[in-house]
């Protein structure tokens, strides 16, 4: 198995006080692998009400490349063409490919990208030399 084009993926996702962390870190760890760790952090918002930024890290190249299999496999044909399509559209000049799914269906353990803003995010960094968003975008294509 080949080294995977990414250095990295974060996840991360919030849980609000409407929500039970134990649910949130549910639908993140729908993501992850086995064991991983979750670390969480309180936040107090502007308006004084307190909720929690929790994130996870995949660094080890065969993890990384089993959470791009899961993807994959589990994303519907049409949806997975749509993120093939916007590719471009999801890097950004730091060479970082997002992508963003459904909260409440991870819980589930469903898989649905989302526009929404109850999510989970996952920042892959692409190892792109020389780091510019044109290598990226050809890696993720062929990675992808």
């Amino acid at each position: 198995m080949s080294q995977a084009p990414v250095h990295y993926i974060r996840l991360r996702t919030f849980c609000y006080s409407t929500e039970k962390l134990k649910r949130v870190k549910k639908a993140l760890s729908f993501f992850l692998p086995k064991d991983n760790e979750i670390e969480t952090e309180e936040i107090e918002g502007n308006f004084g009400n307190k909720y929690f930024l929790l994130k996870s890290k995949i660094e080890k190249s065969r993890e990384i490349r089993l959470l791009v299999d899961f993807l994959k496999n589990n994303l519907t044909t049409t949806r997975y063409r749509e993120i093939k399509k916007e590719i471009p559209d999801r890097i950004n000049e730091e060479c970082s490919f997002y992508l963003r799914f459904d909260k409440q269906k991870a819980y589930k353990k469903q898989l649905e990208p989302t526009s929404s803003g109850d999510f989970v995010v996952l920042r892959f960094k692409v190892k792109a030399y020389p780091a510019k968003k044109k290598n990226a975008i050809n890696k993720i294509k062929q990675f992808l």
